[in-house]
């Protein structure tokens, strides 16, 4: 296999355990937040966009790294990297930690406190408290819509929105929605993988 194709793979690899192609609709959620708050496009936009997108695939990557063992037993799920062999558990974790790093170094230094609470929250809400609810009961879309509803609010601390002005709750309100439908969709998708 040449050098190429193997640095391809690697990045492939990276990109599946990060959940890459959801973490690029959280950054365009960010990003609509600095907009509708700051009112234009700015270089500063990429800012909050690049820490939230670096933090939520170091989410994703903690939760195949949390759900490792039962992402194997699931179809929807077993092709992952870590169930598949494509990469070990420590690696997951090394990954992981890097790219939470990263997010919420870029959110520290180039952003806001605001910013980088909200962030940070977000990944704690995600992995340490709906991932373990949504193995419990499928209710728990209600509080894990609210990892939807938080990284637009980023943005829009990150432009100098105030994080409870109407525009901004109303916004949120609307990515927490949005999160109930698509959630319930997977649940009748894969109904047996989650039984």
């Amino acid at each position: 296999m040449s050098k190429f194709r193997q640095l391809k793979e690697k990045i492939k690899v990276i990109s599946d355990l990060g959940k890459v192609r959801i973490a690029q609709f959280v950054m365009l959620s960010t990003g609509t937040g600095y907009i509708l708050a700051s009112e234009r496009l700015t270089i500063h936009m990429l800012i909050p966009v690049s820490g939230i997108f670096l933090l939520a695939c170091g989410s994703g990557a903690l939760n195949q790294y949390q759900e490792r063992r039962k992402d194997g037993l699931m179809l929807r799920t077993r092709h992952r990297p870590i169930p598949s062999g494509r990469i070990s558990p420590v690696f997951a974790l090394v990954a992981t930690i890097l790219l939470l790093l990263s997010g919420s170094i870029i959110l520290f230094v180039g952003g806001s406190a605001p910013a980088l609470f909200l962030g940070l929250f977000t990944a704690f809400w995600y992995n340490g408290v709906y991932t373990y609810l949504k193995q419990v009961t499928p209710l728990a879309v209600i509080p894990g819509s609210l990892i939807g509803a938080l990284p637009p609010l980023v943005g829009w601390v990150s432009a100098g929105g105030e994080v409870l002005a109407p525009q901004a709750l109303a916004l949120a309100l609307f990515f927490f929605i949005w999160q109930i439908p698509h959630f319930w969709l997977l649940l009748l998708n894969f109904e047996k993988d989650y039984e």
